[in-house]
């Protein structure tokens, strides 16, 4: 199967095609389609890559089906079902004690598939329940939560309760103007105070009633504050944010830069983690790092592709490595460590991300 990939130089062959203009200082060398020869490789001595048409031979005789990563959340169909089901009643029951109902349903529910676990880690795509931002998002959030809760050492009660603040943490949204929300420019300064809002219209919503605790509808209230200041709505900083704010600080913002929204697209798995890390006085940075090392990019059992057009499958996870992989190759069935192997140190997966 003919195939465009990125190959070091030194890998680089005579007979290969180029699927790039190769450019240097303004100058075209070597044009897009040309089979590479001893003068053109010369030519990409200054690259350290190049993109190629090869031929790939792609085979399922080393495919594994067999592998799974027990420690990801998954959820089946009917629980995926049961969960719709069940926010559908909370958004139509937002301002009455069925929606706290809902919500504690789906955070028990999660918690139990969390506490049913050895070890647990983060994959959205095994996750998702729905193409509706809204639901998508409130599941994540709350998933997320719970696992990293249960990481920090959070009783099943507590996890319970964050599940909880999770679902429900955006539920003043639904005061605001959609025209707002879903805005595709920049906010005004007026429309994002309204935004900002939001956190208060859920404490609102919730404060008389007793079905819910106060430690839920403070993280609610509190889950867009700073830990070192200049958050809101309180401009509360440090310790004094509560714990389950915190928690949902970093889980909020993290779903919202790798899913789809009407005014950004989805950032990658690295570019998210990148972003955040610039967002520092944001978090906990305790709470982040736990959370960073709860996320499996790669589930093993997981097919892939490499930069060098390699099709892998995941075989084992290196703790501290998760973009770093042990991966067989699909092509030979030889085991590679991407964490360790020198021949295979400038290979990265293509387009790192969750994998679906």
């Amino acid at each position: 199967m003919l195939k465009s990939v990125k190959v070091p130089i030194s890998e680089i062959e005579e007979g290969y095609i180029l699927d790039e203009d190769i450019i240097k200082d303004n100058v075209l060398l070597l044009s897009k389609g040309m089979v590479i020869t001893a003068h053109r490789k010369e030519l990409l001595a200054h690259r350290k890559s190049v993109r190629v048409v090869m031929d790939i031979v792609v085979t399922d005789d080393y495919l594994d089906e067999s592998l799974k990563d027990d420690c990801v959340i998954e959820f089946s169909d009917e629980t995926k079902a049961e969960i719709c089901s069940r926010l559908e009643d909370l958004y139509e029951n937002a301002e009455s004690g069925q929606a706290v109902e809902a919500a504690a349903g789906i955070s028990d529910t999660i918690v139990n598939d969390v506490m049913s676990k050895d070890g647990v880690g983060i994959n959205l795509a095994a996750l998702k329940v729905s193409d509706e931002y809204t639901f998508k998002h409130s599941v994540d959030v709350a998933a997320m939560a719970i696992t990293l809760g249960k990481n920090m050492g959070l009783s099943k009660e507590s996890l319970t309760e964050l599940g909880t603040a999770g679902i429900m943490h955006d539920i003043g949204k639904i005061k605001i103007p959609n025209e707002i929300l879903n805005k595709r420019g920049k906010l005004t300064d007026g429309e994002f105070r309204i935004i900002k809002s939001h956190p208060v219209y859920g404490y609102q919503m919730l404060k008389d009633m007793d079905v819910v605790s106060e430690n839920v509808r403070r993280g609610i209230l509190h889950h867009h504050e700073r830990y070192y200041g200049g958050g809101y709505p309180a401009n509360i900083k440090g310790t004094t944010i509560p714990l389950y704010a915190r928690i949902l600080c970093v889980v909020d913002v993290f779903d919202a830069l790798v899913t789809d929204r009407p005014y950004h697209k989805a950032r990658t798995l690295v570019d998210a983690i990148e972003i955040m890390y610039t967002m520092c006085d944001h978090f906990d940075m305790d709470i982040f790092k736990k959370f960073l090392s709860s996320l499996i990019p790669f589930p093993i059992g997981s097919v892939v592709t490499l930069t060098n057009g390699v099709k892998c499958q995941i075989v084992g996870i290196n703790e501290g490595y998760p973009l770093r992989p042990l991966v067989k190759n699909l092509e030979d069935g030889e085991t590679i460590d991407l964490a360790t192997n020198l021949d295979w140190l400038s290979v990265m997966i293509e387009n790192p991300g969750f994998v679906q």
